[in-house]
């Protein structure tokens, strides 16, 4: 399994309505880099070991079939049929992902604003 196949699952999955995804306990955002750095894939710069495990929430009677029949989902799971990858769907009641963290600022920009000639903020 390549870093781009990682990539093309956990995007199937945002594509059929996940509202939250991890991958080995690593929670994801829209920004999450997946990459392979020497001989492992990398979750925001952390090393991940086989086997990937995926957890996704979202609607528990739809995510499945939606992810099949999105355009990542049905990618992927060519790619399993082509290359033999083990993939295994269950729906759970209850499932509990990891916080996303806190953003990192990147920039900021002070505005200031001075009073008009009548001493008046706006």
């Amino acid at each position: 399994m390549r870093d781009e196949d990682l990539a093309t699952l956990v995007f199937g999955l945002w594509e059929a309505g996940a509202e939250a995804v991890s991958i080995n306990g690593q929670r994801l955002t829209a920004i999450t880099g997946i990459r392979t750095v020497n001989q492992a894939i990398h979750v925001k710069t952390r090393p991940l070991a086989p086997p990937y495990v995926i957890d996704a929430i979202g609607d528990r009677n739809t995510l499945q079939a939606d992810f099949a029949e999105s355009s990542a989902g049905a990618t992927f799971l060519s790619l399993r049929n082509t290359f033999g990858f083990q993939f295994e769907i269950s729906s759970e009641s209850s499932l509990n992902l990891p916080g996303r963290g806190q953003p990192y600022l990147r920039q900021a920009t002070l505005h200031v604003r001075l009073p008009d000639d009548k001493g008046v903020t706006q």
